[in-house]
């Protein structure tokens, strides 16, 4: 909402968030936001109300992506991405990714595939939801992943909390970017582009 001069106006969001951990925004302009501590995640309308809060309880939301008809959430404690309804919550689909994989944050591409951080595993997933494939990632240009953290579409430049340096790699597939955390002992933080 907007002022008379056309700022727009703070607005106030009316729920219980706990611990959030992620947010996005939908395509209509709606706010979704993960919450780790509620093991939920909940959308707000622009306006500031509550649309809907998840009736399946999460293990471990962490990450969260919009498509114009989707909305993507890692559930990192039961591996596994979910694809909700963004106007009602409704489970669309499941993509299990086995016991020992925990994903913290997921980028759909334009072709429909999903690019996948597992930051606890050292991993990134390049998984295909029709097909149901996946390529797993452990190194890039020979370097080994160190704790893969936040993704970003194309080439929106987004570091972790942390700071660190951008680090870009000419690859073929320019589809995401992956912020790179390497502990706190070691300050080469940044990006790769993969």
């Amino acid at each position: 909402a907007g002022d008379s001069s056309g700022a727009r106006q703070p607005t106030t969001i009316t729920g219980d968030l706990r611990t959030p951990v992620a947010v996005t925004f939908l395509a209509d302009g709606a706010l979704a936001v993960a919450d780790d501590a509620a093991l939920s995640v909940t959308v707000f309308e622009p306006d500031g109300s509550q649309r809907w809060t998840n009736t399946e309880r999460l293990v471990h939301p962490s990450g969260l992506f919009a498509t114009p008809d989707a909305l993507w959430v890692t559930d990192a404690g039961a591996s596994r991405i979910l694809q909700l309804d963004p106007t009602t919550g409704t489970i669309v689909d499941t993509v299990e990714l086995g016991d020992d994989l925990r994903p913290s944050d997921v980028v759909v591409t334009e072709a429909g595939t999903l690019w996948v951080s597992a930051s606890a595993d050292d991993l990134l997933l390049h998984l295909d939801p029709i097909k149901r494939s996946m390529l797993v990632v452990d190194s890039i240009s020979g370097s080994p992943l160190e704790a893969p953290r936040g993704l970003a579409p194309d080439e929106l430049y987004n570091l972790d909390k942390d700071g660190g340096e951008t680090a870009n790699r000419a690859a073929e597939e320019k589809d995401v970017m992956v912020t790179m955390h390497k502990g706190l002992e070691d300050a080469g933080k940044g990006l790769q582009n993969i």
